[in-house]
């Protein structure tokens, strides 16, 4: 690896001379600047890797010059050095971008400390950056789905998201109920029960979250999924792969009903309904869906209609909702087979 260069910015030339001495010795390589106006100009020719920058100049102040330079935006660290009057222009600094800050005067071992731990801080920022896009290139395109949506959500994230969703905060991390299991929402995973939650259930969790409004939860009138806009490129589907995929599975489904509505967090028998037995569960917080049972008989073969709460489409996506309900049958499967 090349040696990494250094730009000392102060205008005591003794300061500039011994610190370039100090940190050639160490394998860098230093140049110096003694006002702003020659600083910016070198950075502007120079990709230095860090900046040794004292905050008071005589034509530029310290902050002026981090601020033009921003080192959050632009691959460079930046030590600012300060006298002992001016310590609270370094921490004003520091939220500026500034990595570190060292007073002066200061000792030939405390220069060589800060740089070497800012320094070595940088290239551990970046050997993560590395590994995070190694590890996203591995991704299937659904995780991808799935981490593009966490990172709009934390990169904006509500302040009052525990109430929206609702799930218990826990720092950057929210728990709740999700398909039955235990839900933990993270900026780089989407876990159930302890694990990585499957690609397409991870993808309507992030999408909720996304869309977790501040209303409540309208349980009725249950709406038709095909009453909601939008939605009759899915009806076909959704008649499928959530209603009629479980009616080989009515005889099971009835004898092990408190487990299913037990696991989503929801009710047994829904009000004014017709139908051989009914429950509500709840595969997100927030989105309802009422299953309703029709055994066979003389006349008419088993037959099972699902609706969803009545303003389910505040929190999902249409096409989402489609899938929600593909994925609760699923689920309600998995729990009758055990």
């Amino acid at each position: 690896m090349s040696a990494e260069k250094i730009l000392i910015v102060d205008d005591e030339p003794v300061i500039c001379k011994a610190g370039k001495m100090i940190l050639e010795e160490q394998g860098y390589l230093v140049d110096t600047a003694v006002n702003g106006k020659t600083a910016l100009e070198k950075t502007a020719e120079t990709d230095y890797h860090l900046l040794l920058l004292d905050i008071k100049l005589p034509d530029k102040c310290g902050i002026q010059i981090l601020k033009q330079i921003n080192p959050n935006d632009n691959d460079i660290c930046v030590i600012m050095m300060t006298g002992y009057g001016t310590v609270n222009n370094a921490v004003e600094a520091m939220k500026n971008g500034a990595s570190d800050f060292i007073t002066k005067p200061f000792s030939e071992e405390q220069l060589i400390q800060s740089v070497h731990k800012t320094l070595e801080g940088k290239r551990l920022i970046k050997e993560n950056q590395h590994l995070k896009a190694q590890l996203y290139q591995k991704m299937d395109n659904y995780q991808k789905i799935v981490q593009n949506n966490l990172n709009r959500l934390y990169k904006a994230l509500p302040g009052d998201l525990s109430d929206r969703l609702p799930a218990q905060q826990k720092g950057i991390l929210f728990s709740f109920r999700a398909f039955g299991e235990n839900c933990t929402l993270a900026p780089d995973n989407i876990s159930l029960s302890g694990k990585q939650a499957p690609s397409v259930t991870g993808i309507l969790i992030s999408l909720y979250a996304l869309h977790a409004g501040t209303e409540i939860c309208i349980e009725t009138p249950l709406t038709a999924f095909k009453e909601f806009q939008g939605s009759m490129p899915y009806a076909g589907a959704f008649t499928t792969h959530t209603e009629q995929v479980l009616v080989p599975f009515l005889t099971e489904i009835k004898n092990n009903m408190e487990t299913i509505y037990s696991a989503f967090g929801g009710k047994a028998s829904l009000s004014g309904t017709s139908g051989d037995f009914s429950f509500m569960v709840y595969p997100l917080p927030k989105v309802a869906l009422g299953y309703i049972f029709y055994e066979a008989d003389e006349e008419f073969p088993a037959s099972v209609t699902c609706f969803f709460s009545n303003n389910a489409n505040q929190f999902m996506p249409v096409d989402g909702l489609a899938d929600v309900g593909e994925y609760t049958s699923k689920k309600i499967i998995s729990l009758i087979e055990k």
